[in-house]
C-alpha cells in the first residue's frame, strides 16, 4: 500500500511505520532537495509515512521539525554561497528568504545615466559655494562654465540640465523654423530626444546613411545636392546645421576617425554650413585614443558634453562656443525652462567628475570588452567583439525576441535594454565592478543555452543596422 496523499491526517487507528527508517528516509531526501525546498507533504510521501506520524517522529529523533531541519539545511547552503563570494540574491535564494538588498544586488546595465555620485562627490556638493544661476551670479557653476570651455577650446560655456537639452538648445540658435539640418539616420539628437527639433526649432531633418553613425564627406555633398539655375533656390529647405555625434551610442560606442571627422568638418563648413557635436560620451573618444577634447572639438562651432553618464554626476550637460553664440544659447535656455536657482550644489558635482573621472574610463572600456568577450559565440548571440570600442556592448539576439530575451535576464538578475526587435545594448559604468560584468556573463549565457535550439541567424551577422533602437 503506497504511502497516504493525506497532507496532515491521522487517520484513526492508523499506525505509525517503523520510525527510525522513516526518518533516515526523510533527512536524506532533505538533504538532497535543499535547493529544490520541498514541502512537508512531499517529504512525507518520500519517506513512506503520512504527515502527522513524520512530524511527531522527526521532531523526536532529530530534535527540531521537519522544515525546521529544511530551514537550518537551507541557511548553511546559503553561508557557504556566501563565503564562496556568490552574489547576495543567489544567496537570498538559497536560503529561501526576501532579501532587502536584492534590489541593489542587481546588475544594472541598462545605461551609464545609472551611475551613482561617490562619496567625494557627495561631500563637494553639500559644501558647494552656490548663488543665483538665473542671475549669473553662481560661483561654482560660472567655474564650471570656464573648466569646460577651457578643456573645449572654445571662449565659452553654458550649464544645463541635461544634454538634450544642450543639443536641443544648440539647434534652436544655430537655425530658424524652417531650416533643414543634416542628422545622422540614427543619431540621439534625432531619434532619441522626443522629437525636440521639429517641436521646439521647427526643422526639417535631412538624413545622411550613416555607418554606425559614421557617415563621409561625400555623403554630406550627395544631400546637399547641386544647384541650378533652371530650379529656384527659394524651393528647398536651407541647410544651416550638421549634427556629428561622438561617440555614436546606437553605433555600439564607436569612434569618429579623427580624419574623417575633418573631412565631413570641412566639407560641410565649405558650403556655409554650421557645425554642432553631440558629445555627450566625447570623454570616451578621449580615454581611448588619447586624442584631446579640444582635437575634436576644434573642427565644430559648438560641443556638448554630458558629466552624468559614465563621470557620475548626478545632473547636467554643457554647450561650448563662441561667447556671442553662448550669450544667443542663454536666451533659449531660460526660454524653455533651464533656470537654475542654487545650481552651484549640483554644479559641484560636475566640477568633480571632470577633474577626476575621466581617466578612469578606460576601466569601462575594459570591462565592455569583458562583457562582449565572454558573451560572443554563445548559442543565439549575435556580436562582433571588434565593434566595442568604448564603453557600449550592443549584441543581436537569434533565438527569441530580445524583449523576451532582457525580460529572463532581469528575472535572473541583470537588466538591460533591448534595442529594436532583435538587439540589445548594456553598458557598464562607473560602479559597475569586474566581479558584476563576470556575473552577467553568466546569467547571459544561462538564457542563451536554455534557447539554444531556436537560434537563427540575425541582421547582425550580415552587419546590419538594428534600427533606431535605444
Amino acid at each position: 500500500m503506497g504511502p497516504p496523499t493525506s497532507s496532515r491526517s491521522n487517520p484513526a487507528g492508523t499506525a505509525a511505520p517503523s520510525t527510525p527508517g522513516a526518518v533516515k528516509r526523510a533527512r536524506k531526501y532533505i538533504d538532497g532537495h535543499v535547493a529544490a525546498n520541498p514541502s512537508l507533504d512531499v517529504i512525507a510521501q518520500a519517506a513512506g509515512m503520512s504527515s502527522f506520524h513524520l512530524l511527531r517522529g522527526f521532531k523526536k529523533a532529530i530534535g527540531v521539525a521537519p522544515h525546521a531541519y529544511l530551514a537550518q539545511r537551507r541557511v548553511e547552503a546559503a553561508r557557504y554561497l556566501l563565503l564562496k563570494g556568490q552574489p547576495l540574491r543567489h544567496v537570498a535564494i538559497a536560503a529561501d528568504t526576501q532579501c532587502p538588498a536584492m534590489e541593489d544586488e542587481m546588475i544594472d546595465l541598462r545605461s551609464d545615466t545609472r551611475s551613482q555620485p561617490t562619496a567625494e562627490m557627495r561631500h563637494i556638493m553639500a559644501s558647494a559655494d552656490v548663488g543665483d544661476d538665473v542671475y549669473g551670479d553662481d560661483p561654482t557653476v560660472k567655474e564650471l562654465e570656464r573648466e569646460v570651455a577651457d578643456l573645449l577650446g572654445k571662449e565659452d560655456a553654458v550649464y544645463m540640465v541635461t544634454g538634450t537639452m544642450t543639443n536641443q538648445v544648440a539647434i534652436r540658435a544655430h537655425t530658424e523654423p524652417g531650416d533643414a539640418v543634416l542628422f545622422d539616420q540614427n543619431a540621439h539628437v534625432y531619434i532619441l530626444e522626443g522629437g525636440a527639433s521639429a517641436a521646439i526649432s521647427g526643422v526639417l531633418p535631412r538624413l545622411l546613411p550613416g555607418v554606425r553613425g559614421v557617415f563621409t564627406a561625400q555623403d554630406v555633398l550627395d544631400a546637399l545636392g547641386r544647384p541650378h539655375r533652371f530650379f529656384p533656390s527659394t524651393i528647398p529647405a536651407p541647410v544651416k546645421l550638421l549634427c556629428l555625434e561622438n561617440t555614436h551610442n546606437v553605433g555600439g560606442g564607436k569612434i569618429w576617425p579623427i580624419e574623417q571627422l575633418a573631412e565631413v568638418c570641412n566639407v560641410a563648413r565649405s558650403k556655409g554650413i554650421a557645425l554642432h557635436l553631440d558629445g555627450a560620451r566625447l570623454w570616451h573618444a578621449t580615454a581611448a585614443t588619447q586624442i584631446p577634447e579640444r582635437e575634436y572639438a576644434k573642427h565644430f562651432d559648438t560641443v556638448s558634453v554630458c558629466f552624468s553618464k559614465g563621470l557620475g554626476a548626478p545632473i547636467g550637460s554643457a554647450l561650448a562656443g563662441p561667447r556671442d553664440f553662448i550669450d544667443r544659447a542663454r536666451r533659449f535656455k531660460q526660454q524653455i525652462g533651464g533656470g537654475f536657482r542654487q545650481a552651484g550644489i549640483v554644479a559641484g558635482g560636475a566640477l568633480y567628475a571632470l577633474r577626476h573621472n575621466r581617466e578612469r574610463l578606460k576601466e569601462d572600456h575594459e570591462h565592455a570588452r569583458l562583457l562582449a568577450n565572454g558573451i560572443a559565440g554563445l548559442p543565439g548571440i549575435s556580436l562582433d567583439v571588434a565593434t566595442v570600442e568604448t564603453n557600449i556592448v550592443r549584441f543581436g539576439i537569434t533565438s527569441i525576441a530580445a524583449g523576451e530575451f532582457v525580460e529572463k535576464l532581469h528575472a535572473k538578475g541583470l537588466y538591460v535594454l533591448p534595442s529594436g526587435v532583435d538587439g540589445v545594448r548594456a553598458i557598464p559604468y562607473l560602479n559597475i565592478s569586474r566581479a558584476q560584468i563576470l556575473d552577467a556573463v553568466s546569467i547571459i549565457a544561462s538564457v542563451a543555452q536554455e534557447h539554444a535550439s531556436a537560434a537563427t541567424k540575425s541582421a547582425y551577422e550580415a552587419g546590419a543596422s538594428n534600427g533606431a533602437g535605444y
